[in-house]
């Protein structure tokens, strides 16, 4: 009896350790950022193809656009142009979106 409570005494640090890894590469495998999505998948999902090809519409000059120049005014109307078209798209399809008692509405932002 007394010689099998040595033995679990000394494989507890072993078990200890393979415990320690284990949780390990689970945390590892849960941070992991998700896969991409294509270009082809629907509308509704987020696909960082379709954000890219946005982007690089928003940013034809590929030059800085720091605040308050022609530049930046320049963009800021091509973004205002695409949020709208954006929303003449889905519209009919937005709804308030509910986080515990507050619901969120889509407003028109003047700038």
């Amino acid at each position: 009896m007394y010689s099998d409570s040595i033995n679990i005494n000394k494989a507890l640090p072993v078990y200890a350790i393979i415990f320690t890894i284990l949780l390990f590469f689970l945390q590892h495998i849960s941070l992991l950022p998700p896969q991409a999505k294509s270009i082809d998948s629907p509308p509704e999902v987020f696909s960082a193809e379709r954000a890219y090809e946005t982007l690089k519409h928003l940013l034809q000059e590929n030059k800085p656009h720091p605040v308050g120049s022609d530049l930046n005014k320049v963009i800021k109307y091509r973004l205002i142009e695409e949020l709208e078209e954006l929303y003449q798209a889905r519209s009919g399809i937005f709804s308030p979106v509910h986080r515990g008692d507050q619901a969120i509405l889509i407003q028109t932002i003047k700038i």
